[in-house]
């Protein structure tokens, strides 16, 4: 069956039906849009909108968006959901896996864009005869009998919708509202006792970060180090998929006095006042009762010169997969990688600024010479010249950097390879993975300045 679906033409049916006056933009509702500049391998079409000038596809904005599926195959789901299959009988027909299928049948439960959807489908439905020319009774028959099926889909989907709705609200009243509250925003005598408290779902902060299938893995697998536990056993997957369409009426849709940036400091200020406060501190100076018992002592994000070095690489991998040695553990499990650069950007917020009469090149010396006191001095000595208890019974000797001639032949981008590849036969080891280009740029500004000066 799913063979005799073409995907050009399921696509140029959906541009039909979503927009037959011309193409829209679905973030701003702007009509000036032109096709993307990158050429499109698939029938589906990318297009940038010369309003708001962000790009989206044809699936933007739509119950089938963010996903790899073919449109074909939605379509076949389309006319297999009104005949009431099992899951793994749909799975069978679609190609797919159980969970797949499953995850599927969730997805079309939910209600969004189904009306605007289906009063165009309907005007389609009507129109299409009287627009039928004479040598195309054919393709017109045939694009009509795809429109009709699509409407009868989605009827049934909009159908089984309000059902849906009532079942997940039952749900929620008998084993969420417990702690989360009847309205979602947690306010119950259960949920003050908890500690980290239930999620409000009535808040769109805090929502706008919660994702179909992140909801899907708490309620199924529970959330470790919280009082969320699994309900596998006791709801079945299309209860699940209820419970989460009810929950998602709770929170209004977006926050419109808030733009993207706000949005993305708002959830991270809320997401580093839960979880980075206790070591770090308010300010981020980490003078914290915590903090004062670490070893080593936390990163100061208060401090301008300390982070200079820390990178947004730097800050999203130590965040995600924590500091060996250091008390700064993993947070992959319990963020997500969106939700880590929220927390990336409030903290560059708490950076103060330069100290008064420091310039650039000034911040520049100053962590160069950090670096050399961290991972050279012991080597090459406060006077660069490699006398040291180290550096004497080493064969052959550290460089000597106090020597101006021959550090004036040597070009920076050899000092920098050096640095970063190492020097084989010698005890000069890579540094690369712990020193950065820019780790390596600072510290040779620092050497040429302290120890070449007569240079």
């Amino acid at each position: 069956m799913q063979a005799q679906l073409n995907e050009t033409r399921c696509y140029e049916l959906l541009r039909r039906v979503r927009w037959p006056q011309g193409v829209v933009c679905p973030y701003c509702g702007h009509a000036r849009v032109t096709p993307h500049s990158k050429p499109a391998r698939t029938p589906r079409r990318r297009y940038l909108c010369l309003g708001c000038r962000r790009t989206f596809t044809d699936l933007t904005g739509t119950p089938l968006a963010r996903t790899h599926l073919r449109m074909s195959t939605w379509f076949l789901l389309l006319r297999l959901q009104g005949e009431r299959r099992s899951t793994a009988e749909l799975a069978r027909r679609l190609g797919v896996k159980w969970d797949t299928a499953a995850h599927l049948q969730r997805r079309l439960t939910q209600e969004r864009g189904a009306s605007p959807l289906l009063a165009k489908l309907r005007q389609a439905a009507q129109d299409a005869p009287a627009r039928r020319a004479k040598g195309a009774t054919a393709m017109r028959t045939r694009t009509l009998s795809g429109f009709l099926l699509l409407a009868l889909s989605i009827i049934a989907l909009a159908a089984g919708a309000a059902s849906a709705r009532a079942s997940g609200k039952q749900l929620y009243l008998k084993h969420c509202a417990v702690c989360h509250g009847t309205d979602g925003q947690a306010r119950t005598p259960v949920g003050r006792l908890l500690n980290p408290p239930p999620r409000d779902f009535a808040d769109p902060v805090g929502m706008s970060r919660v994702s179909f299938d992140r909801m899907y893995r708490a309620i199924k697998e529970g959330r470790p180090g919280t009082s969320m536990a699994s309900w596998a056993t006791v709801l079945t997957e299309i209860e699940i998929g209820d419970l989460i369409d009810y929950i998602l009426t709770l929170a209004p849709r977006g926050d419109a006095a808030l733009t993207p940036e706000q949005l993305s400091l708002e959830v991270g200020r809320r997401l580093y006042k839960r979880g980075c406060v206790v070591c770090h501190g308010e300010d981020g100076r980490a003078d914290t009762e915590a903090a004062k018992v670490l070893h080593p002592p936390p990163r100061n994000f208060a401090d301008p010169v300390e982070m200079a070095r820390v990178d947004d690489g730097r800050m999203y991998l130590a965040i995600k997969v924590g500091r060996s040695g250091t008390a700064m553990a993993s947070w992959a499990h319990l963020l997500t990688p969106e939700e880590i650069i929220d927390v990336m950007r409030y903290v560059r917020t708490l950076v103060r600024p330069l100290p008064a009469g420091m310039t650039a090149a000034d911040l520049d010396l100053e962590v160069g010479r950090r670096i050399y006191g961290q991972y050279c001095l012991s080597c090459h000595g406060e006077k660069g010249d490699g006398q040291t208890q180290l550096g004497r019974t080493l064969d052959p000797r550290p460089r000597d950097f106090s020597d101006s001639r021959a550090m004036t032949a040597i070009a920076d981008k050899d000092l920098a390879r050096g640095v970063m590849d190492g020097r084989p036969g010698t005890a000069m080891a890579p540094w690369r993975g712990v020193l950065n280009p820019e780790d390596v740029r600072r510290v040779i500004l620092y050497i040429r300045a302290r120890f070449q000066k007569g240079a």
